[in-house]
């Protein structure tokens, strides 16, 4: 909820919400699902995840279209490697969630190496791809590098 209230207001937001809702959601359907592994909990976050991934690449698609009208804007420039590459890994991940599923044949539950993992690592690179601005180094993080202000710095000798 605090990535609903973070969010700017305004015409043209209605994306972001809905990603930063999508996102809440698909965390709450995970927790279901992975708490009590019930077949009802297994569908909820299927679905929730085919949500999360549909408003993010809205999400993704209207901020290009806007960086890409704006004066000056190289994002036209850099279009296959921005927004295939979180598709790719989106896609690997899949392919590991899909063959590292009960009974699948990555089902290896005693392993070290879990292809349930690889699907969680790559779907958060693609969601970190996807929500980054390319051509900023600063842009990767919505958090500003240096602290914010808290008033207490001025009471400082």
């Amino acid at each position: 909820m605090a990535l609903l209230a973070a969010l700017p207001a305004g015409r043209g937001a209605w994306s972001g919400r809905a990603a930063a809702g999508a996102l809440t959601f698909a965390g709450l359907a995970a927790f279901l699902f992975h708490a009590g592994l019930t077949a009802w909990a297994a569908r909820l976050d299927g679905i929730a995840a085919a949500i999360l991934i549909t408003a993010l690449a809205v999400h993704r698609g209207r901020r290009w279209a806007r960086e890409r009208a704006s004066p000056g804007s190289t994002a036209g420039e850099k279009v296959a490697p921005a927004l295939l590459l979180p598709w790719l890994l989106l896609a690997l991940g899949g392919v590991c969630w899909l063959l590292g599923r009960s009974g699948g044949p990555w089902c290896r539950p005693t392993s070290p190496m879990q292809a349930h993992a690889a699907w969680h690592l790559l779907a958060a690179a693609a969601i970190f791809l996807w929500l980054r601005r390319p051509g900023r180094p600063d842009a990767a993080s919505p958090i500003p590098p240096q602290p914010l202000a808290s008033g207490r710095e001025a009471s400082r000798p």
